[in-house]
């Protein structure tokens, strides 16, 4: 995980997966989401961009 903001800035290459997670949480009924995969791939990495996208 980053260690500091200016760090998300070097996010590339995961935008399908940012625009699933807005797609998400703009749907009105609700649901659970779950982010899933080996370790060390970037999922905590892509819940903080989002989290910081979200603010």
């Amino acid at each position: 995980m980053p260690s500091t903001d200016d760090e998300l800035e070097y996010f590339v290459g995961r935008e399908d997966e940012l625009q699933a997670l807005r797609d998400f949480v703009a749907d009105p009924s609700p649901g659970v989401l779950l982010v899933t995969g080996p370790a060390g791939i970037g999922k905590s990495f892509l819940l903080r961009k989002f989290a910081e996208e979200a603010k």
